[in-house]
């Protein structure tokens, strides 16, 4: 159950008071803010079976299950509110982590806020898939060495549907403005925004009095049918492996095929702003992509143990990883406006796409470790790895890409091309007869390209007790900077992350249990900036969560 508050500041270039300009912050005059709400109740609810059985037939191993899930979220009466005041002197410092926003008195008098736009929306997501697979294994013997040949086959239909219904109403609100519905103002850690609005008594009014309201039929066609659509997705794999032990070694080695067809059908949504022949109206056509894919992909896995003290492994892997049902959909939201300005008719076109041509990620993966356990330090051990990557996915601007001629700007999720990355990974764990231990490790990667979310530095601290009825942790993760995403030619970035956590547990007895968990407990925020890390770009502040849990479990004996 959510029920946000937001307000938004909205500058136009033109108004700008040069007077109070400086490198590092702006005032406007004439600006215009908005305050809206968001009064959702989502319900999701999951459903998972699964039923299987194994045999063993004279020297084969049979094991087979059949699984069902589906999954699915509503929002009934979702009701988003929008509140409009004009004419404000509005400014801001845009250097530092958190923006200094500044306004005149103007804009906390609720008073000043016009009702503006409502929409109402009741929302379906549902996910719903059915698998089958069944794995054959036999031992034998080869040169004296022990070993097992396993194959087996698998078979998922997953089907995906957004389905949006949305009425947005634009008029009929009789002059009614934020006052009716305020109340004080919220304490926020970041700065002071104003009054509040009281959800309650807004979700009243609204559903109340909605039949009086202005429905705006072009901008509920546009949000219905530009938010839903429906894909599948069939994937039929195969694979068969052989491990075998010989001496100090152990061999796992194997192929895979996968077979993916994938289907999707959404719409292309069309608004067209004429205001040379004060027209305004939406095409709305329908969107089909089908498309099938193979990938085989071996594996190696080879594991040395010289000694009680010593491991080492070498791994060589070919995986995949596709494309999220919400990046791959068939939908198309453009926005075109005809304008003329000193008698010469202009287009301006803006669009938002999904794309259901996304190629799989794919990468090939190869890795080394090494072990060692020395006793009186504990365990010790190294890592390098290497991938090269192809086709991973970004959010990138596409207008320039010869397939949207005339569009000022395109967001669509693309493929990025190719890319390799280099690890070095270190991690060391001592455990004391006294209950104490700590432990450590540490990520260190060099790539040749931006990939999403991927950190050049990851590390983890922690230091806990154990013994029989009581553990506790203590952990501190760090992560650097990461490429997010590009915007107006710029780089995105998220900030360094260091967080701080605790656990702990006390077993009452061997039924019952007493659980404590606390999450960031240093109010670390996340922070993504523009460019430079003096550019803010979004910042966000939660706070710490603490978590109690008592556990109890019967004894199926008794």
């Amino acid at each position: 159950d959510e029920f946000r508050l937001r307000n938004q500041y909205k500058f136009d270039k033109g108004s700008i008071d040069l007077t109070n300009y400086t490198d590092n912050s702006a005032q406007f005059i004439d600006a215009k803010m908005e305050r809206d709400t968001k009064d959702r109740y989502e319900e999701q609810e999951i459903v998972s079976i699964v039923l299987g059985g194994e045999h063993q037939l004279k020297e084969w191993l049979v094991e087979y299950d059949i699984g069902y899930s589906k999954s699915s979220e509503e929002e009934p009466e979702r009701v988003d509110t929008t509140f409009v005041a004009k004419d404000l002197n509005l400014g801001y410092s845009f250097v530092g982590a958190v923006p200094k926003l500044t306004q005149d008195a103007a804009a906390h008098q609720l008073s000043n806020f016009a009702m503006d736009e409502i929409a109402y929306e009741n929302n379906l997501t549902q996910d719903e898939s059915l698998s089958f697979k069944i794995d054959i294994t036999r031992d034998f013997v080869w040169q004296n060495n022990n070993g097992h040949f396993k194959f087996g086959v698998k078979h998922q239909a997953r089907e995906k549907f957004n389905k949006l219904n949305v009425t947005i109403y634009d008029g009929g609100f009789d002059d009614v403005t934020a006052e009716q519905f305020g109340q004080s103002s919220l304490d926020y850690s970041l700065g002071n925004f104003g009054p509040s609005i009281e959800g309650g008594s807004l979700r009243n009014y609204i559903l109340s009095n909605n039949s009086n309201f202005e429905i705006n039929d072009l901008d509920s066609s546009i949000d219905t049918s530009g938010g839903s659509f429906k894909s599948k997705e069939d994937i039929t794999a195969a694979y068969a492996m052989v491990t075998l032990d010989i001496n100090d070694w152990q061999i796992v080695t194997g192929l895979r095929y996968e077979g993916t067809q994938f289907d999707t059908v959404g719409n292309k949504v069309e608004l067209i702003a004429d205001e040379i022949n004060d027209d305004e109206r939406v095409v709305i056509s329908p969107w089909g992509v089908s498309k099938d894919y193979d990938h085989l992909l071996p594996s190696i896995n080879v594991k040395y143990t010289p000694t009680d003290k010593l491991v080492a492994r070498f791994a060589y892997t070919e995986t995949i990883a596709r494309p999220t049902f919400g990046d791959s959909a068939a939908y198309q939201l453009i926005e075109s406006e005809v304008t003329e300005d000193e008698g010469e008719i202009e287009t301006e076109r803006k669009a938002e796409v999904g794309n259901p041509d996304l190629a799989p990620y794919e990468s090939s993966n190869l890795d080394l470790s090494i072990e060692y356990y020395p006793g009186n330090i504990g365990v010790l051990s190294a890592g390098l790895f290497y991938k090269d990557i192809d086709n991973y996915i970004l959010q990138a601007e596409v207008q320039d890409n010869g397939q949207w001629e005339g569009f000022e700007e395109v967001k669509q999720p693309i493929n990025g091309g190719s890319a390799s990355l280099t690890g070095l990974e270190l991690a060391w764990t001592k455990n004391f007869a006294s209950g104490l231990f700590i432990s450590a490790n540490g990520t260190f990667v060099n790539t040749d390209e931006n990939l999403p979310n991927q950190a050049d530095t990851v590390g983890n601290v922690m230091l806990g007790y154990e013994n029989r009825t009581f553990s506790a942790r203590l952990s501190t993760s760090y992560k650097s900077e990461s490429f997010q995403f590009s915007d107006n030619d710029s780089i995105v970035y998220e900030d360094t992350h260091t967080q701080v956590d605790f656990t702990a547990k006390y077993y009452i007895d061997d039924t019952m249990q007493v659980y404590f968990n606390a999450v960031n407990l240093t109010d670390e925020p996340m922070y993504l900036y523009h460019g430079s890390d003096r550019y803010n770009y979004q910042y966000e502040t939660y706070g710490a969560s603490f978590e109690l849990c008592l556990l109890y479990t019967s004894d199926a004996a008794d």
